[in-house]
């Protein structure tokens, strides 16, 4: 069986590669900039963990040699020289990484390794693969390791355990040199059956991101020395916007470079396909200012949002609305404060929830609502950012969470569950949680309109609402809103509550 088959199959090939004289020398320059960097003239990459250097030392070292090779398209010429291989896995559109990681995993030094994973829980699409080029030899003991024929389990049936890296911070050194501040782990009662994929030099390993792979230990005598990069079919079904920067576009089919030098010649023309896409003004129409600010544009990439049938109809029809719902949760973040675990019960698409992970350590975002759940993973998924279809008061959602938060809910669950849902709060949360509940006032129900009225089956008073929470909060802490300004004004003349339960009552 060819690696193409191989791959299809199992999930996962060994490749040998035509020329495999650029990674030789990749392995020289790589040593003597380990060399340079160290001042250590005998260094060499396989027994560079024997040397006295620690692990601040290491990340400055990784740093340095990371910069280096990802400089003058080292590593993406590795595929270039040998795109028959790689065009049998991708097809001739292809687009690289542009900036791999480069990893240095030493004996006896656990957060060298990034845990047993797919990159699909980070959003990663089953269209992208993952290459692993190797400077040292790997074997059973240093190698990666993968689950053949992974990519067939439903991710549902694979549990994870959000947590909180130690020594990775979001946006941190160690982040941008591809640990994770946020990892999910896979759950330890979970029979995995990882298998070590050793590699001669000249030989790389290829992989779908649907794929269970990654390494928790070097059991070797050596310090393995490899580069992580992705490789991805320009015209796959991947939304590459959300990551504008991600890629590079190294190769593309006759078909394709002939689309492309048509779109560029026609780019400022008066062609009826310049008129129909509107892509730019006709040259003498450009300013200045205009040039400046296309120039400006193009740093902030392309990404686009599309909203599910929710928020579209709200911002079609009473844009407000979002404005209120944006002001609700930044109060909650604020009052949540940074690096938390919060709960967003009832999140709809995620808008809201995304405001609450800006500075939180994870958020995961629940509600009954399957196909706006789907909208808010398609949008707003990322590695601190879980959306989950859920029943709260019926599915089994982990506790000890730091905050939980819903906005609009409360109202649309009836009376004789009210008491059940509150509980469901506390019950998700530390000892010293806070829920933030924030909903219509009943006193302004005679103002709402009649699509309004017809899903609202239990409004409160901000005094009832006070003494619910209070059965299971310490304290509750009240606050009315008018519009988007929220204070502690009279309660009667504000449209809406919002009551925050601070420590939770057994």
């Amino acid at each position: 069986m060819n690696a193409a088959a191989f791959f299809q199959e199992q999930g996962y090939a060994i490749i040998d590669l035509l020329y495999p004289q650029r990674v030789f020398e990749i392995r020289q320059a790589l040593l003597k900039k380990l060399r340079e960097t160290t001042g250590i003239a005998e260094i060499t990459l396989e027994k560079y963990h024997e040397h006295a250097i620690d692990d601040e030392i290491h990340t400055q070292i990784q740093i340095a040699l990371t910069e280096f090779i990802r400089s003058d398209d080292l590593i993406q010429r590795v595929v270039l020289d040998n795109r028959a291989l790689f065009e049998q896995l991708i097809g001739f559109d292809m687009n690289i990484q542009a900036q791999p990681y480069l990893r240095i995993t030493r004996p006896g030094k656990s957060k060298d390794n990034i845990g047993y994973h797919r990159d699909t829980f980070y959003g990663g699409s089953p269209y992208e693969i993952s290459v692993v080029i190797p400077f040292v030899g790997l074997d059973t003991g240093n190698a990666l390791r993968v689950q053949p024929k992974s990519h067939l389990i439903p991710e549902k049936d694979i549990p994870l355990i959000q947590t909180k890296s130690e020594d990775v911070e979001k946006g941190s050194t160690k982040h941008k040199l591809g640990f994770l501040y946020a990892p999910k782990i896979i759950d330890p009662a979970y029979p995995l059956d990882m298998q070590p994929v050793p590699l001669e030099l000249g030989q790389v390993l290829a992989f779908s991101l649907a794929t269970l792979h990654g390494s928790i230990g070097n059991e070797s005598v050596n310090t393995r020395w490899s580069v992580d990069m992705r490789i991805v079919a320009r015209h796959a079904p991947v939304d590459l916007s959300l990551r504008p920067t991600y890629y590079n576009q190294y190769l593309s089919s006759p078909a394709t470079a002939l689309s492309d030098a048509y779109e560029e010649a026609n780019a400022t023309s008066e062609s009826p396909f310049a008129k129909a896409t509107g892509d730019a003004l006709p040259a003498s129409q450009e300013s200045a200012e205009s040039s400046k600010w296309f120039g400006f544009k193009e740093l902030l990439g392309n990404e686009s949002v599309t909203f599910g049938p929710y928020f579209s109809f709200q911002l079609k029809h009473t844009p407000r609305h979002v404005l209120y719902s944006l002001a609700y949760h930044k109060f909650a973040a604020k009052m949540i404060g940074n690096n938390k675990e919060i709960l967003d019960i009832g999140c709809s698409e995620g808008l809201g929830t995304m405001l609450l992970a800006e500075f939180a350590t994870y958020v995961l975002g629940v509600d009954i609502d399957a196909p706006a759940i789907e909208s808010a993973k398609k949008n707003f998924g990322r590695e601190n950012v879980e959306f989950q279809a859920a029943d709260i008061l019926t599915a089994p959602i982990r506790g000890n969470f730091d905050a939980a938060v819903s906005f609009d809910v409360i109202e649309h669950i009836y009376p004789e569950h009210a008491a059940a849902f509150i509980d469901t709060y506390a019950d998700h949360l530390k000892p010293d949680g806070i829920a933030i509940v924030g909903t219509p006032n009943i006193t302004s129900n005679q103002y709402a309109n009649a699509r309004t009225q017809s899903g609202h089956v239990n409004l409160y008073s901000a005094e009832r609402l006070k003494e619910e929470l209070g059965r299971r909060f310490e304290n509750v802490f009240m606050f009315s809103v008018n519009d988007e300004v929220i204070h502690t004004g009279f309660s009667p003349m504000a449209h809406y509550l919002i009551a925050m339960g601070v420590g939770v009552k057994p």
